[in-house]
């Protein structure tokens, strides 16, 4: 969930870091928020979520395999 009012991020990226699809990038209020990600448009494979919300930063491995 989102864990403070204001500016938050939840950003997707490959393994060598580079940015693969952006979720939410704007104001929002804390808060549990459901999303889906459009995996159709990544190739199988490890990606690294990232969570920000004021002072919180988080990261989450995920896997796609079709």
């Amino acid at each position: 969930g989102i864990a403070f009012d204001g500016q938050s991020e939840v950003k997707i990226f490959n393994t060598m870091g580079e940015l693969v699809y952006t979720v939410i990038d704007g104001e929002m209020t804390a808060g549990e928020y459901e999303f889906e990600v459009p995996t159709s448009k990544l190739s199988s494979g490890t990606y690294f979520l990232r969570m920000k919300s004021g002072p919180f930063t988080g990261t989450d491995k995920i896997l796609i395999s079709r």
